[in-house]
């Protein structure tokens, strides 16, 4: 492989590639598959039996800053790990830059009345096209959430910007918990009223259902009550 081609390939996955200043990617070679992979978009099933295209390839789970998969703070659920399953997924083709992007979500969801607000664990990374994006906005031991940890509530915590052909992508992990101790209660509620939040009170609007394929309920593992979607939201003007 030539070096010409290497530098020609390095910036053009740098160009389409973007998901903040921490951006690891799994597959450390630069080569002509994995450019490929990241040009090309992903066909998606709806809850209404749509097949949708143009989303990048969305991570299933949320994974903890070591890059294993994320377990609830240890604690089980029928004595079974709890995993947490990515289950929201923002477009915004509105936004000029990375910066107001980021301005414009932190913007919404104030205005959706969740609040950065500390008492959470952070440090968490959500995976998109094979890059691992960082929590946004990143800020140890903050996560967005309707209310203070010791009351139940519902948060989340929110990755990206991910920028690919034009426009901007992040994904999240909701759940609602118990106060205080942090106790699992739901992923569709927090998913579902966060999203009906954010659709009522700004231009981030609920469109459709993804279906993720990312509910499990094995020996060892489970998602609790998610049922494998994610709830798409686009930005509107």
């Amino acid at each position: 492989m030539s070096r010409t081609f290497i530098l020609f390939v390095f910036l053009i996955t740098f160009f389409f590639v973007s998901c903040g200043k921490k951006q690891i990617n799994t597959d450390q070679s630069i080569d002509s598959k994995l450019l490929n992979t990241k040009l090309n978009t992903v066909e998606y099933r709806t809850d209404n039996e749509e097949i949708i295209s143009g989303l990048p390839e969305i991570g299933r789970w949320m994974f903890d800053s070591n890059l294993v998969l994320a377990s609830w703070l240890g604690k089980k659920l029928d004595n079974k790990s709890i995993r947490e399953p990515i289950n929201i997924i923002i477009v915004d083709s509105i936004s000029g830059s990375e910066d107001e992007a980021k301005k414009n979500l932190m913007r919404a969801f104030t205005d959706a009345g969740l609040k950065n607000r500390w008492g959470h664990t952070s440090g968490y990374k959500g995976l998109i096209d094979s890059v691992f994006c960082s929590q946004f906005p990143g800020k140890n031991f903050y996560a967005f959430s309707d209310k203070p940890f010791e009351f139940d509530n519902n948060h989340g915590r929110i990755f990206g910007p991910y920028f690919k052909n034009g426009f901007y992508y992040f994904t999240g992990a909701l759940s609602r918990e118990s106060g205080y101790y942090h106790n699992y209660i739901s992923f569709i509620q927090a998913r579902d009223e966060i999203a009906a939040s954010l659709d009522e009170r700004t231009n981030y609007k609920f469109t459709k259902k993804v279906w993720l394929d990312n509910a499990i309920n094995n020996d060892s593992a489970t998602t609790g009550d998610h049922d494998g979607y994610a709830i798409l939201i686009e930005v509107t003007k």
